[in-house]
């Protein structure tokens, strides 16, 4: 399950980062404010998590789960800046509404990353314990 995690978790959050900066390059591209700039910034914050997530693959576990903290929190702090402005759900490619599936993403994201961060160094263990036999 470990296996499926982490490529999960990292198309999740490259997703939700590519729909935000779609947003701010495509969708809404003559939007000049602090929104425009907020959505560049959370691709960025994506990018940026995503690199920290796989260079402390080979870490320590508590290392690992502040990596996991701060995917999680980040997840909720757009979700609640969606939430605190209404949930607006721009139209995007087609009929796609880019808010919602942004917004089922992140949740999907919140979960992947609470059971890795459930289950890190449980993977490790059956190893441990059949070279000790």
């Amino acid at each position: 399950m470990a296996r499926l995690l982490l490529p999960a978790i990292i198309v999740l959050a490259l997703l939700d980062g590519l729909i935000h900066l779609g947003l701010d390059l495509f969708i809404m591209p003559n939007l000049r404010n602090s929104l425009a700039i907020l959505f560049l910034l959370s691709f960025l914050g994506y990018l940026v998590l995503v690199g920290a997530f796989l260079y402390t693959q080979r870490a320590s576990l508590t290392q690992r789960r502040w990596v996991d903290g701060a995917l999680i929190v980040y997840a909720l702090i757009l979700l609640g800046a969606w939430l605190s402005r209404g949930g607006p759900n721009p139209r995007g490619f087609g009929f796609v509404p880019l808010g919602y599936l942004s917004k089922a993403i992140e949740v999907l994201l919140i979960l992947a990353l609470i059971v890795h961060a459930a289950t890190l160094g449980q993977e490790s263990q059956p190893r441990a314990m059949a070279t000790q036999e």
